[in-house]
């Protein structure tokens, strides 16, 4: 019988849209994961963005906090930032209409 902990058929498929996998392949991610949050500090770079951006935030988002997010707006030249208060970090999805509103006023009404 296959050792349980080495194959991603598992009984239990976990979270919707397959995320998730045995322990080998969660510690195999991990060096990518690493990189990706501790990686090379791309805020230098941030002011070589021309297009106008909005940085939309959620108030009680733990997962990169507003503050972040306000100073990722401030760093770009066309930077907008903008706080959804009550809502975490998946703004578009706690708060699709406000996300909508937001999205629609930066454009100026285009395609909305």
């Amino acid at each position: 019988m296959a050792d349980p902990r080495r194959t991603t058929h598992r009984r239990d498929p976990g979270p919707p849209g397959g995320v998730g996998g045995s322990a080998d392949e969660v510690e195999a991610a991990a060096p990518a994961y690493d990189e990706l949050v501790t990686g090379p500090d791309l805020r230098v770079d941030l002011g070589r963005v021309i297009t106008p951006t909005l940085v939309l935030a959620g108030e009680l988002d733990v997962t990169v906090p507003a503050a972040h997010l306000r100073e990722v707006a401030e760093a770009m030249p066309h930077g907008t930032f903008s706080l959804v208060e009550e809502v975490g970090h998946l703004v578009e999805v706690e708060a699709p209409r406000v996300w909508r509103q937001r999205v629609c006023d930066f454009l100026d009404g285009e395609r909305c």
